[in-house]
């Protein structure tokens, strides 16, 4: 996550800066797999990867052990899942090839662009880098946190 805010901050480099940030939740996705089940599936599909990480469930086994209430753990999930949704939405492997153009393109293609004004491709690197941040930075407090 550091270098794709790197890459961003950078304001030349944000279709690689999408892509780090992708990758970095691929990879805290695939480390819960694999920590769990020692399973890869070699496909990007972040979805299924979310699901079989079983970190919804994690969080909410650490959330419960701390004593948070059911409304506070239901926000916590929901800021998962729509953290993942948005980079879901917005991530794709194939962006480390992709130009700026190109990923711009992409993002034109799903109307990202409605009731937006300015750089398209700027806003949407901004909108994924974030929705990844919260997933990484929770993954990698339950990954800490797990009993070895």
């Amino acid at each position: 996550m550091t270098q794709a805010r790197t890459l961003y901050s950078q304001n030349e480099s944000y279709a690689l800066a999408m892509y780090s940030a992708g990758l970095a939740v691929e990879c805290l996705l695939r480390a819960f797999t694999w920590d769990r089940s020692g399973e890869f599936d070699g496909r990007h599909n972040l979805e299924r990867l979310f699901g079989a990480s079983r970190i919804l469930r994690l969080a909410d086994e650490a959330n419960q052990a701390v004593g948070l209430s059911e409304s506070e753990m239901r926000s916590i999930g929901n800021e998962l899942r729509g953290a993942m949704n948005t980079v879901a939405a917005l991530w794709h492997n194939d962006f480390r090839f992709c130009s700026e153009q190109k990923v711009r393109s992409f993002l034109v293609s799903l109307h990202a662009y409605r009731g937006m004004r300015g750089d398209l491709l700027k806003a949407k690197a901004l909108e994924l880098l974030e929705a990844a941040q919260v997933l990484v930075d929770r993954g990698v407090g339950l990954w800490l946190s797990r009993k070895k």
